[in-house]
């Protein structure tokens, strides 16, 4: 992975600039965030697609491709990183509650971006799939998670002998963790 990939934050940080207006709450207007009435993309996706559309226009294809692979090729563990230090940057004063919601919204982001670019490993570079508009609203909000993911990953799952690794993908019926025990050493 290059360091251009590993520093760009541009749709991060967009993204993080769309939901730092309605971060105060978003735990009880969520439910919790996890499994609750309301889902975090109707909650912060219109924020976040509409900071991205605006900075969308004034680019080249190329360049929105390379800023959306910089998402996607992001590990789980450097999204929730420079998530974070986003969050702490724009949100200082926001309550730790709130701050968790978004962080793990933000952290997911990789995973669903992934899925709508394809990746030549020929040439090294993203194209979107043909479902993707970067001038349509709703194109753009395949983009975003659906919801928080119900558990921090990497962490202990509490009650259980199971530390979650990460999280390999949601759905409309929950969630699937890569997961270990100690008592189950070589069989994840």
């Amino acid at each position: 992975m290059s360091s251009a990939v590993e520093t760009d934050t541009t749709l991060l940080r967009l993204a993080v600039e769309g939901m730092v207006p309605v971060l105060n709450g978003c735990a009880a207007a969520l439910a919790g965030g996890r499994g609750g009435a309301e889902k975090a993309i109707n909650y912060f996706g219109s924020r976040i697609v509409e900071r991205w559309q605006q900075w969308f226009q004034g680019q080249p294809e190329s360049e929105r491709l390379r800023a959306l692979g910089a998402i996607a090729e992001l590990s789980d563990e450097q999204a929730r990183n420079q998530a974070e230090a986003l969050l702490k940057e724009m949100a200082p004063q926001t309550d730790a509650a709130d701050l968790s919601i978004a962080l793990e919204y933000l952290a997911a982001l990789p995973r669903t971006v992934n899925r709508v670019l394809l990746f030549d490993s020929a040439t090294r570079q993203h194209s979107a799939s043909i479902s993707l508009s970067f001038s349509e609203p709703q194109a753009l909000m395949q983009l975003l998670p659906v919801d928080v993911p119900p558990y921090a990953a990497p962490a202990e799952l509490p009650g259980t002998p199971y530390r979650l690794e990460r999280l390999l993908g949601m759905g409309g019926f929950g969630a699937v963790y890569r997961a270990s025990a100690t008592g189950l050493q070589h069989l994840p």
